[in-house]
């Protein structure tokens, strides 16, 4: 709509402004993603100099998973990876790209997304009788 000039269209300016910024916070997400995938990339890289590939691969398939299944991290502590690398700038390095993630940031964005989405559908719906 904002690229077509359709917005135009809307007489109602809280509508419109309530739209603008919809799409205001949809960009803010879209770059901080593309800022989690450069961290993401990063920790996975770091977690490479720390773990053997087999237990590399569980670590991914557990920072990967929908939800947080504790026991699949305790079975992975349990396994004692050895260690390719004991330097610990490395491990400063990691842990500090592994916070960086804030993934409990990204849930709240969402959140806060689905209820302007509806805060938008609602207003939509009441202006044109849909």
């Amino acid at each position: 709509m904002k690229s077509s000039g359709s917005l135009r269209y809307f007489t109602n300016k809280a509508l419109s402004r309530k739209v603008a910024q919809y799409d205001q916070f949809i960009r803010k997400m879209q770059a901080r993603d593309h800022y989690y995938d450069i961290i993401s990339t990063e920790v996975r890289k770091l977690r490479s100099q720390i773990f053997a590939f087999q237990y590399n691969e569980v670590a991914n398939q557990i920072s990967r998973a929908k939800t947080i299944d504790q026991t699949k991290i305790d079975s992975f502590i349990k396994t004692n990876p050895p260690l390719l690398n004991k330097d610990p700038a490395v491990f400063n390095q990691y842990l500090e790209m592994v916070r960086s993630r804030r993934m409990a940031d990204r849930l709240k964005d969402l959140k806060e997304l689905q209820l302007l989405a509806i805060e938008l559908l609602g207003e939509l719906k009441k202006e044109y009788e849909l």
